[in-house]
């Protein structure tokens, strides 16, 4: 499995706190077949994201993961905001793998009124949005129209594995399937921020999307399409 979506780098976001903390989420990682993982840090606030101190954490992590037989990548999980465009192209933040991808979060409960014309100006920059969880999104849940506009129009889909287990909620769970059973989805990632949710999310949720889509589509949302577009 390539895992897009982890918040593995301690002392960065709400995910690991510690360097052991970030070492047994490696070794939770690599038992479930996890060989490559992208470290994507949250960056809700621009001000407030310390690049420098991502750049350090990563680079000390990069070795530990080997040891565990992981390759360890960067990028970050960018919240969606009016000057998104301008961002990347200080080239403040990470895109997935030094790629033109980035991981995009969008609010859970409302939709921002410029969200259609940023990604619209991201996309004539070359870049490609893939929309971070959009199964927990109670807005896409019941437009699912506005969210069908983005996929029409390229954007990809990245599901959380905790999702397809119903440890986000039924609401979650039924809209991922839905999803997942239409062909929508790119990729199945764990947005892990702890050990734990390694060990009770990824191989249970293979079976969900193993029993929902079939074994070939299994492997293109786990591991072959990141492989392909992301060049892990």
């Amino acid at each position: 499995m390539i895992d897009i979506h982890s918040h593995i780098l301690n002392g960065v976001d709400d995910g690991a706190a510690s360097l052991d903390e970030s070492i047994a989420m490696l070794k939770e990682a690599a038992a479930c077949g996890i060989d490559t993982i992208i470290a994507t840090p949250h960056c809700k606030d621009i001000a407030k994201f310390n690049k420098e101190l991502i750049l350090e954490k990563y680079n000390e992590l990069v070795p530990k993961a080997l040891e565990y037989g992981i390759k360890l990548k960067l990028g970050c999980e960018i919240k969606i905001s009016p000057d998104i465009r301008e961002i990347i192209a200080a080239e403040k933040v990470f895109k997935l793998n030094n790629t033109n991808y980035i991981l995009l979060e969008f609010p859970f409960e409302t939709f921002p009124i410029y969200s259609r014309e940023v990604i619209y100006q991201l996309q004539l920059e070359g870049i490609t949005p893939i929309i971070a969880h959009p199964e927990r999104n109670s807005f896409f849940v019941r437009h699912f129209e506005t969210l069908q506009h983005f996929i029409e129009r390229d954007c990809l889909l990245q599901v959380d594995a905790g999702s397809l287990t119903g440890s986000f909620g039924r609401q979650a769970k039924r809209f991922a399937k839905r999803l997942i059973k239409e062909g929508l989805v790119h990729f199945v990632a764990s947005d892990a921020h702890t050990a734990d949710q390694y060990k009770r999310w990824v191989k249970k949720s293979q079976i969900k999307a193993r029993k929902w889509a079939g074994e070939d589509r299994l492997m293109d949302m786990y591991a072959g399409n990141a492989g392909n577009l992301l060049e892990l």
